[in-house]
């Protein structure tokens, strides 16, 4: 994963803003949050990923005050022992059984401390410094409310992973549809996709 440029989405002017709450259980040191970023990672029986995951996150918020949470959801191929015994400080919740992608998500959320949260998925190889421009981004642009990465192959090119909203037409001219399967370069499977 690389940051280029953050895409990020607006939120609608307000009166007067400021800081974002305080999340649940969040600390203050001075009238500042302690932690700046919160990373969520789920799992499940996949430790290889996982592994190279945490130990590139160390240099992608580098200069970002973070906390690591991993969700485990139900592994039994001793995954989460594993991130205990090589990454001490990351926090590890263990489900009894695989609750899905989202619920986990939402556990990871809800013990989470930072000013911002970052779902990230387990096989990501964030880039040096990565996360620390998506958490400035959003604190040099108080309006916006959701930040995301450029995502890149292994081969260095773009994953293409920001859409535009769909319409009526996406149906049978969209990026799955049996039409764009025949005609790969539509013009309208092509304008739905970013890069």
């Amino acid at each position: 994963m690389s940051v280029a440029e953050p895409i990020a989405a607006t939120l609608p002017p307000t009166g007067s803003h400021s800081a974002s709450p305080a999340p649940s259980g969040s600390r203050r040191l001075g009238g500042q949050f302690s932690i700046d970023l919160s990373i969520i990672l789920v799992t499940f029986n996949s430790w290889s990923y996982v592994q190279r995951c945490l130990q590139l996150l160390p240099s992608a918020c580098s200069g970002a005050m973070s906390e690591i949470i991993v969700i485990d959801n139900g592994s039994r191929d001793g995954t989460p022992e594993r991130i205990l015994q090589e990454f001490p400080d990351v926090t590890v919740v263990r489900l009894a059984q695989n609750v899905g992608f989202a619920a986990a998500n939402n556990r990871g959320m809800i013990a989470s401390r930072g000013r911002h949260v970052l779902l990230l998925n387990s096989d990501t190889e964030p880039a040096p410094e990565s996360l620390t421009q998506l958490v400035k981004f959003l604190d040099d642009h108080l309006h916006v409310g959701i930040v995301a990465p450029r995502l890149l192959n292994t081969d260095g090119t773009d994953q293409g992973t920001a859409r535009s909203f769909s319409g009526p037409l996406d149906a049978v001219l969209g990026r799955t549809s049996l039409v764009t399967k025949w005609f790969p370069n539509n013009l309208r499977a092509r304008r739905t996709l970013y890069s």
